[in-house]
């Protein structure tokens, strides 16, 4: 699981793409899209929420995880979820730029980084490095001129949400069916 989520910081070492478009396998999209759809007509939408909104909601209080475990990565104090829906879609440079600030903070490789921030004894599919995290808030703090960064609940009162988004580990409801 672990190693999932370096890979995914680093498309960019074996592709030659300008931007990479991230859709996991939980996720279906609910109309014909392109990943322009994803952009303002030049900058990659970043969909984010406050912590401080998530503290106040409790479903959103799952993702307070992810405000530490992406400071940590980065070196900073992160205040935006950035992992809020599917689709991401980041340019080439953002991935070498966020991989190159972790191994900075840290001062060892991006991969070993990564592969020692699970938690002793965290349960699967809990673990001490968020890939979408550090990508968006590397964005979000250090970029924020490049993308254009809408809330959560901003995005979907706009129409725009394209994708059914399922938890993994959930199930499915009979309303699914």
């Amino acid at each position: 699981y672990v190693d999932q989520t370096a890979i995914k910081t680093a498309p960019d070492t074996y592709s030659d793409a300008d931007y990479f478009f991230h859709l996991d396998s939980d996720c279906v999209l609910t109309r014909d899209t392109t990943p322009l759809s994803f952009t303002d007509g030049q900058r990659p939408v970043i969909v984010y929420e406050k912590y401080e909104k998530l503290a106040a909601d409790p479903v959103g209080k799952s993702a307070l995880r992810w405000q530490t475990v992406t400071s940590r990565a980065l070196g900073l104090r992160t205040d935006v979820e950035t992992m809020r829906c599917f689709p991401n879609l980041y340019p080439r440079w953002l991935y070498a730029e966020t991989r190159k600030r972790i191994e900075l903070t840290h001062g060892r490789g991006f991969l070993d980084f990564v592969r020692g921030s699970t938690p002793v004894g965290s349960p699967l599919g809990i673990v001490g490095y968020s890939e979408f995290n550090a990508l968006g808030s590397m964005a979000y703090y250090e970029y924020r001129s490049q993308f254009d960064f809408i809330s959560q609940a901003d995005w979907f009162a706009s129409g725009r949400g394209m994708v059914k988004q399922f938890w993994s580990y959930s199930g499915r409801t009979e309303e699914e069916l």
